[in-house]
């Protein structure tokens, strides 16, 4: 072997291995899925329609309120209800919500974010709200100041994230599916990184822990000191 191949295969085997760490951004950071819940389930209640968590995991695990609205009102037997309206009504106390000043990042998210970055991991992220509200809530939880890539869902996609979406973002953040390490909420989530050739955290809430996350690399039920070190380990052996 010459002397400049020695370098430069010394060189390479010095590079530290190129890894990402996704997750779904509202999910993740602040819980959205519980705010969106809370939000449906006082204004339905208005309409004499009782939300059990049940009713939202099976019709309201979508992007927005105008898409799983109209087959929700026809489940419960109120298709006299304007879904639209409705909607709107809907979205913006869920805005409201992600605008309160008391709204803090997850303390356990915070650490794995500050762990992946020491590792020199690029950070991505998915996001069904819109910009405008995704940038107030960066700002408020401390991320502006970060390397911090968002996906946003397209406008009127029914089903989110698809494996699609995990791809693309993957793409945005410049590392190869296999480089990554996905946090996922739901089950359907996670089926769809799985489907990308990530490797996968299962991190579901009280809404969707019933659900099946069979095939994932790492199942937790919080981000405590023990499962961010599994998951900083995971992330690393890719």
């Amino acid at each position: 072997m010459s002397e400049s191949a020695r370098k430069e295969n010394q060189q390479g085997g010095s590079k530290k291995k190129t890894v990402a760490l996704l997750f779904e951004f509202e999910n993740i950071t602040v819980n959205g899925r519980k705010i969106v819940y809370d939000v449906c389930k006082r204004l339905l209640s208005e309409k004499e329609i009782d939300l059990t968590p049940s009713l939202f995991v099976r019709y309201c695990l979508r992007p927005s309120a105008d898409i799983f609205l109209p087959e929700l009102l026809d489940v419960v037997g109120k298709k006299r209800l304007s879904p639209s309206k409705l909607a709107a009504e809907i979205d913006a106390e869920i805005k409201k919500a992600l605008a309160d000043n008391h709204l803090k990042i997850s303390g356990g998210f915070a650490k794995l974010l500050e762990k992946a970055r020491r590792e020199n991991a690029t950070i991505g992220a998915l996001t069904a709200l819109s910009q405008d509200v995704t940038q107030g809530l960066v700002k408020k939880l401390g991320l502006d100041g970060t390397s911090l890539h968002l996906y946003y869902a397209a406008a009127g996609v029914v089903n989110f994230p698809t494996a699609d979406a995990w791809l693309k973002l993957a793409k945005m953040v410049g590392v190869a599916p296999q480089g990554c390490t996905a946090l996922a909420t739901s089950s359907e989530s996670c089926k769809a990184a799985l489907s990308g050739g990530m490797s996968l955290v299962a991190l579901p809430d009280d809404l969707t822990s019933s659900q099946d996350f069979g095939g994932v690399d790492l199942l937790i039920d919080k981000l405590n000191d023990e499962s961010i070190g599994q998951v900083v380990s995971l992330m690393i052996q890719r």
